[in-house]
């Protein structure tokens, strides 16, 4: 009797430890997810250039980072300041003592999509810094007073900021569409469509379809022009009463009286040239040396006596570092919550094709992988970049999901292309999507029947090259608002042209026997794989229409789904999670054969399983013609 108390205690005891280990340290650890993914804080350059980075007078430095809010359905930027001083005392300081605090924190999150802050930089005598805000989808300019910890709107609310230099708060000049001739423009074209007849000429399609879609009144503003405060007094610049319009980037003088920028071209090719812009007076002088860019008089990540940087990787969540040659200390930690997810393991993956080009991509490896087992896999698109943490895989969140397809176990290739432009780009890229699932099957890793890929943009005309003269065996497949090099597209933007280079020739006369032999929307009939078509916003969606319309009319199976959306790269957490949990749920649905049990989704599953249906009365089809054939 006594052993069996005592054995009653011991395990009592084992429990309440087990308890204490989870509710009162650290939690246990979970999968990762796309909720993970749209929360977490981000560090993207802005503009390419440094972050962070220093005050001219290296008092301060600047972080910059972005994240998804779901609460909100909105993306929110920061720039977070810390006092150079403040983090070289930090740095002297024992190990554990807490990290400094920042000497303000600007978090915005005035629209539903991104970016909010734009094309930000410091202000010359270190008082603050300058940059584009996003509200309510349209811009201003803003220039943040450090030591006084505000914001002022130096700028009304502009439909597109295009360039801009600040030297303080009442002198500063930027270019952007004149709000009234935006207005005019609208007016005529309203008065345009009571007419018995609209001319089209010189108009792109989606101009006369779609006139009030954000994406085709975007691209019909008028070119922007410069706009300026001398002193205080704003007012948009003119030369002879004509507006003027530069181009480029401008670097004001140290009066503020006057700019140097490039002048508008007139259309055709020509040296660039710099001129200086009297601001009163509209005049130009033309230059015969080109001055430095705003971009060089920005400082980098350096300073005096220690440097600054966000340590990040394809394997490791991003720190915000300060070091010098005795220590290196982190100052913030944007992501704590990850301690508690499991995030699996992702590396860097390098192959060769048969031609002897080398590729690299990122490997991700689900969180719970056995060495040995093979796995389903999804080759993603559209470029790698290891150094920095992009949960998505290329840094582009538009139908990438990389951790989040490995967290349900999915392994994912993330292919760097890096293919010469021209008419064997798309081979060069099938080529290296071929010879990187060949080489991860010769590894063991993956299940060669459960192979899916992804396209955005660009990499979409990879993927329909791939699906239409690729050996590679593809058991699903999706393209998201991107070129495809068919015939409707070159229609529908006649403008463009590189259709010719990309093909080899234009699609008339003697060209048009290669469009057949090359184009892939001449060729579906060789798609074998079921696709799921993606367009972001209706102008978009008519563009990627005839790889659906194609298929559809093959009797193949296609989905086709339109985003709410006019961005390109997605931002808005909403969005984001209908791209890419969408491009989740398609590869678990036709690798693992899973559904999710959301009553939200039956009606899609419902949709997929009849192209099911029509993909396995394809494949009977194509063995019975096969076994006829021999």
């Amino acid at each position: 009797m006594l052993r069996i108390c005592k054995l009653r205690l011991l395990v009592t005891a084992l429990c309440l430890s087990c308890l204490c280990d989870v509710g009162f340290g650290q939690q246990p650890e979970r999968p990762f997810t796309l909720n993970d993914e749209i929360g977490l804080w981000l560090f993207i350059p802005d503009m390419g250039r440094p972050n962070p980075r220093f005050s001219p007078d290296g008092k301060y430095f600047a972080v910059y980072s972005e994240r998804g809010r779901l609460d909100l359905n909105h993306p929110e930027y920061s720039l977070r300041f810390y006092g150079s001083e403040d983090v070289e005392n930090f740095l002297k300081t024992s190990v554990g003592s807490r990290p400094p605090i920042p000497v303000w924190d600007i978090q915005l999150a005035t629209d539903k999509d991104g970016p909010i802050i734009h094309d930000w930089r410091w202000l010359p005598d270190s008082g603050g810094v300058a940059f584009v805000q996003r509200v309510n989808g349209k811009q201003e300019l803003v220039v943040g007073d450090i030591r006084k910890k505000r914001l002022h709107a130096v700028s009304g609310l502009m439909e597109n900021i295009e360039s801009f230099d600040v030297r303080d708060l009442t002198h500063f000049a930027y270019t952007a569409p004149d709000p009234m001739q935006i207005k005019e423009l609208k007016q005529k074209e309203k008065a345009d469509w009571q007419k018995s007849a609209v001319v089209g000429t010189g108009r792109r399609l989606g101009q006369l379809l779609l006139p009030d879609d954000p994406v085709v009144v975007e691209y019909s503003l008028p070119r922007g022009c410069l706009w300026a405060s001398v002193g205080g007094r704003s007012f948009k610049v003119t030369h002879n009463g004509a507006p003027v319009f530069p181009e480029g980037d401008m670097a004001l003088s140290p009066d503020g009286r006057s700019l140097i920028t490039t002048p508008a071209s007139d259309g055709h090719e020509a040296a660039k040239y710099y001129v200086r812009i009297d601001l009163q007076t509209g005049s130009m002088q033309s230059l015969a040396n080109a001055p430095a860019s705003p971009e060089a008089e920005q400082t980098g990540s350096s300073h005096g006596s220690f440097d600054v940087q966000v340590k990040q990787g394809i394997d490791q969540p991003p720190l915000l570092v300060a070091s010098n040659p005795n220590t290196s200390r982190v100052i913030w930690d944007p992501n704590p919550q990850l301690k508690n997810v499991q995030l699996g393991e992702a590396s860097v993956y390098k192959w060769k094709d048969k031609q002897g080009r080398e590729f690299k991509g990122g490997l991700f490896k689900p969180f719970n992988y056995t060495p040995g087992r093979r796995y389903p896999l999804v080759i993603q698109t559209h470029g790698f970049d290891e150094s920095f943490f992009f949960p998505s895989g290329p840094g582009m969140p538009t139908a990438f999901a990389a951790r989040a397809l490995a967290s349900v176990g999915i392994v994912v290739l993330q292919v760097d292309e890096d293919c010469p432009f021209g008419s064997e780009e798309g081979a060069c890229a099938a080529s290296a999507y071929e010879s990187g699932v060949n080489k991860l099957i010769s590894d063991g890793l993956v299940d060669p029947e459960k192979v899916g890929i992804i396209g955005f943009s660009r990499s979409c005309y990879y993927v329909m090259e791939t699906l239409t003269a690729s050996s590679l065996h593809l058991r699903a497949a999706s393209i998201t608002s991107g070129l495809l090099f068919d015939y409707w597209q070159y229609a529908f933007s006649p403008e463009r042209g590189e259709g010719d280079a990309m093909i080899g020739a234009p699609p008339f006369g003697e060209g048009l026997a290669q469009w057949l032999k090359k184009s892939p929307g001449f060729n579906l009939d060789k798609v074998k794989s079921p696709l799921m078509v993606v367009g972001q916003g209706p102008d978009v969606l008519l563009t990627m229409w005839a790889a659906y319309a194609g298929l559809r009319q093959l009797n193949k199976p296609v989905d086709l789904i339109m985003l709410n959306s006019d961005e390109h790269v997605l931002t808005n957490p909403a969005v984001r999670m209908a791209s890419q949990g969408g491009s989740v749920d398609w590869f678990r649905f036709w690798l693992q054969g899973y559904e999710d049990p959301h009553p939200t989704k039956a009606e899609q599953y419902q949709r997929w399983r009849e192209l099911k249906k029509m993909q396995a009365e394809n494949e009977k089809k194509s063995t019975s013609a096969q076994a006829t054939s021999n």
